[in-house]
């Protein structure tokens, strides 16, 4: 389920308009924020990938100085001249693109309502992600961004955006390689995870699902290819908020052990 489709759940709307970055001031240099590890692709030892952790952030404001909207974005960025480390930049270069693209769609709507509030209503628009290595070793390094879109609505929006790479090369890996699975036998594999946390939590306190029906429906469409990561040897799959459960059930998980 994409961010625009839970954002109408959410009743907010959101609008895309052409907006031209040129005409806002010039965007906050990217800052070094925290130098996380260093990782040793299997079988070259004179090579790593030493991970450092950058975020992009800029505030655009009216003529008069009114902040209407804030961004930021947390990445990791390979250090070294490795081919692996060109390969992961590049990546993570083009996914910054593209959620600028998107964090910028709503600029116009967030102008134009920040405009009618008061001088003394400091209120605005904003869309932050943080990221974390949430596992690594000498086959692995697993990426995980969270991110937190607000415009003002009743809450605002969380959502994950979450890459497994390889070592070795820099390049992604789907959840399917590392099994040995096509995509069609992991979502079937992942369905049957989440119908046995339905059962298993079925009637008690915490239960965080929609209908059982609605779960299995729904999960049956998902393509949890893309809602991955690592952690504890484990392969974590994800659910966003209201795509199986309410929003107060937040990201909701099953895992797979895969050694």
């Amino acid at each position: 389920m994409n961010r625009i489709t839970l954002a109408k759940k959410l009743g907010i709307v959101l609008l895309s308009f052409g907006i031209v970055f040129s005409a806002y001031s010039p965007a906050v240099p990217a800052q070094a924020m925290q130098a996380s590890l260093q990782l040793r692709a299997a079988g070259q030892t004179d090579q790593s990938l030493q991970i450092t952790m950058k975020t992009y952030k800029h505030s655009y404001k009216t003529k008069e100085g009114k902040i209407y909207k804030k961004i930021s974005y947390e990445y990791p960025v390979a250090s070294g001249d490795s081919e692996a480390a060109s390969t992961f930049n590049a990546f993570y270069q083009k996914q910054k693109k593209n959620w600028l693209k998107q964090a910028k769609s709503d600029l116009a709507t967030a102008k134009e309502e920040i405009a009618s509030f008061n001088k003394d209503d400091n209120r605005h628009y904003s869309d932050e992600v943080t990221c974390k290595i949430s596992s690594t070793d000498e086959t692995y390094l697993s990426i995980l961004q969270t991110g937190y879109s607000n415009t003002l609505g009743a809450h605002g929006l969380p959502y994950r955006i979450s890459y497994i790479f390889d070592v070795s090369t820099g390049e992604p890996v789907s959840p399917e390689t590392i099994l040995g699975l096509t995509t069609e036998q992991l979502n079937k594999k992942v369905v049957k995870l989440y119908l046995k946390k339905y059962d298993a939590q079925k009637d008690t306190n915490d239960m965080p699902f929609f209908k059982r029906k609605v779960v299995r429906e729904t999960a049956e469409k998902m393509n949890f290819s893309q809602n991955c990561y690592i952690k504890n040897n484990s392969l974590r799959f994800y659910a966003d908020p209201y795509s199986l459960g309410p929003y107060a059930s937040g990201f909701i998980e099953v895992s797979l052990k895969f050694r």
